[in-house]
């Protein structure tokens, strides 16, 4: 999934393009083989969806439902 969303070609700053009250702000870093990318995510829906699928996946496993 990394490889797929071209995360480590990604800006450090992801931002919506509008702004807007009670918005998420999240911050999503990798390190594959010695490599190490950090992404700062502002909510919208305009990420590419392999990038939306890394960091959905990231949320359910960093909050896990009990």
């Amino acid at each position: 999934m990394v490889q797929e969303a071209g995360f480590f070609e990604l800006p450090a700053v992801i931002a919506a393009s509008s702004r807007g009250a009670d918005r998420f702000q999240y911050n999503l870093t990798v390190e594959d083989n010695g490599k190490r990318h950090s992404v700062e995510i502002h909510e919208t829906d305009t990420l590419p969806a392999p990038l939306k699928l890394l960091h959905l996946t990231e949320i359910a496993r960093t909050h896990p439902q009990h």
